[in-house]
């Protein structure tokens, strides 16, 4: 299928992956930008519908950034068949409003109509000469094999991941200008980090564990061993290895992450403490499910007493304090 776009374009650890290529995108250039035309109401109405959809995002309304996409897209298709906007244009903001509608609805887990809008969106892009190799392209060929894994069409998923891998290494493989080097160095890690989930999932962890190697070396590469990023995925790593039960590998791992938080920590000039806080109670839940697994309960005793400290001061999410209470409860913990 991804070959093809022009034609259509057990108990488990919890995982600290995030969920930002699903409904965010890196700063890569679209095939167009707002242009000057004669018809000013037709730019005014179309710039201030997307300000507005977009601010009901960042507010976490998407049933209204729903509403104000759909509304936009109407708009433009009026605008279209008045012959106000040209082909050209009209395929062009489409293919914008597609993309940010695909995202919304991944949001509101409307799984069928965000890949009918990532397929239209790779559709207008592609009739707009975008390269199917293009970091956009791959970009949302990510986003629609997450969206198969999230309806269970593993195979179709598990193509569409190595499709994004494969496309990546090849374009590094070629001479890039430094700066755009660094965009497709740092797709690729997230391809590599959501095969990795998606193959942890599935089952095959030396598989996970091996891509999850390759996206924390880039993510090292990129932004150094002490980057929240990096340290999340130094964890994430964690995770597979305490399933494999290569225990003192997890462990040794977990240390060194703790480590890198509490020495940044400790310097005045830092600057993202929020953030290395949040992956300090990352690490010692995994401690703790580890420490437990391996029987040492005493241990996952104070390590728990110490996470409950540092959540004293830190937001999770609820996610995180149900796995607390879980491991709590299967390996009959300290409250």
């Amino acid at each position: 299928m991804f070959a093809s776009f022009h034609r259509w374009a057990t108990t488990r650890q919890v995982t600290n992956r995030r969920a930002y290529p699903i409904t965010t995108a890196l700063a890569f250039i679209w095939p167009f930008a707002r242009d000057s035309d004669p018809a000013v109401s037709v730019d005014k109405i179309t710039v201030q519908l997307f300000r507005q959809a977009t601010q009901a995002v960042v507010e976490q309304q998407f049933v209204e950034a729903d509403r104000l996409l759909h509304e936009l897209l109407h708009h433009l298709w009026v605008a279209h068949a008045e012959g106000i906007l040209d082909v050209d244009r009209y395929v062009r903001h489409r293919a914008r409003v597609c993309s940010e509608l695909a995202n919304v609805n991944l949001l509101l887990a409307r799984y069928s109509e965000a890949e009918q809008l990532i397929k239209q969106t790779i559709q207008d892009c592609t009739a707009l000469g975008v390269s199917l190799d293009d970091a956009m392209i791959v970009e949302l060929s990510l986003k629609l094999a997450l969206v198969f894994e999230h309806v269970g069409r593993m195979e179709e998923a598990a193509m569409g991941f190595v499709y994004c891998i494969r496309a990546q290494e090849k374009k590094l493989n070629n001479p890039i200008e430094d700066e755009q080097l660094v965009n497709e160095r740092a797709l690729l890690g997230m391809c590599h980090n959501y095969y990795s989930k998606f193959l942890f999932n599935v089952g095959r962890y030396t598989s996970a564990l091996d891509h999850a190697k390759l996206g924390l070396r880039l993510a090292e590469q990129l932004y150094g061993t002490d980057h929240p990023n990096s340290l999340h995925l130094l964890c994430d790593i964690a995770v597979i290895l305490i399933e494999l039960k290569q225990l003192d590998e997890a462990r040794k791992e977990l240390d060194q992450a703790r480590c890198i938080v509490e020495t940044q920590l400790g310097k005045s000039s830092c600057q993202n403490s929020d953030e290395l806080r949040l992956c300090l109670t990352h690490i010692l839940l995994q401690r703790v499910a580890l420490e437990a697994v391996d029987g040492q309960i005493s241990v996952a005793n104070q390590l728990t007493n110490q996470l409950d400290q540092l959540l004293q001061s830190v937001k999770v999410t609820d996610r995180f304090l149900q796995q607390l209470e879980e491991y709590r409860a299967t390996f009959g913990l300290e409250r």
